[in-house]
């Protein structure tokens, strides 16, 4: 958006500040709503995370011809550095971002990619995805919502899998004006397929280290007992598949 949409009354943010002293890093969320006439009271979620950034910094070993997506303005950009609350890691005080790269990729793809992104983050919506109880008989648990288990980053990252494939396949032609619906549709339903087949394996590579980071199993990386993570990890993907199955339903899939 640009900064007269920002500026206008269609945006506006109710002076809510989340922050959680037990949360895994020092984030302080904001929330605001937009609401127009194509964006009808949409909510847009903002996390302030203190960083540290030199431009073109990337890990030891990056392997970056394993990267199909990498261009020298990508490379240029470097990953960041986010503190880390030691609550959970106590030895760890910082770790790396590679939002700055994302970011710089998905400003570089074709419209319709993008759009198929926002359209899956659309389908977790609370008013559009139901709730799921993962134990029907015992009220142990919290029903689950999807924008909670199916977060935004694994979606950006099964897209950017998904390019690499399309980009192979020559898919990455802007389709033409009547087909446009359909190839967003097409594009959706490709990397919620992608996301089904990485939660069925328990492994998600950040597109961008695939070698160094798993998106599944970094939320558990401070469980020492190695059968309890995988016990939490394939508990956490299996209800993920639930909703992906749902919204690969919704677009008829």
């Amino acid at each position: 958006m640009n900064k007269a949409m920002w500026a206008g009354e269609q945006i506006y943010f109710n002076g809510v500040i989340r922050h959680s002293e037990e949360y895994d890093r020092p984030v302080f969320t904001l929330k605001v709503r937009w609401v127009g006439c194509s964006y009808i009271d949409e909510e847009i979620s903002m996390d302030l995370v203190p960083a540290v950034r030199k431009h073109g910094w990337w890990p030891s070993h990056t392997d970056f011809n394993a990267i199909d997506m990498m261009t020298d303005e990508i490379r240029s950009e470097g990953c960041l550095l986010l503190l880390q609350n030691p609550y959970h890691l106590p030895n760890t005080v910082m770790r790396i971002s590679c939002s700055a790269a994302d970011i710089c990729l998905m400003k570089s793809l074709p419209e319709h990619f993008r759009e198929s992104y926002r359209l899956c983050k659309l389908l977790r919506h609370k008013d559009i995805m139901p709730l799921i109880d993962p134990d029907a008989t015992h009220d142990h648990f919290p029903l689950f919502e999807a924008c909670d288990c199916v977060t935004s980053y694994m979606l950006k990252n099964s897209l950017f899998h998904v390019l690499r494939q399309s980009k192979t396949d020559g898919l990455m032609v802007e389709p033409d004006n009547q087909s446009t619906n359909n190839a967003i549709v097409n594009i959706s339903v490709r990397l919620l397929q992608f996301l089904d087949c990485s939660l069925l394996q328990r492994k998600l590579p950040v597109y961008f280290l695939p070698n160094r980071e798993d998106i599944f199993r970094f939320e558990f990386s401070e469980v020492s007992d190695l059968d309890e993570a995988n016990t939490l990890i394939a508990f956490h993907c299996a209800r993920r598949r639930a909703f992906v199955k749902i919204m690969l339903h919704m677009l008829r899939h």
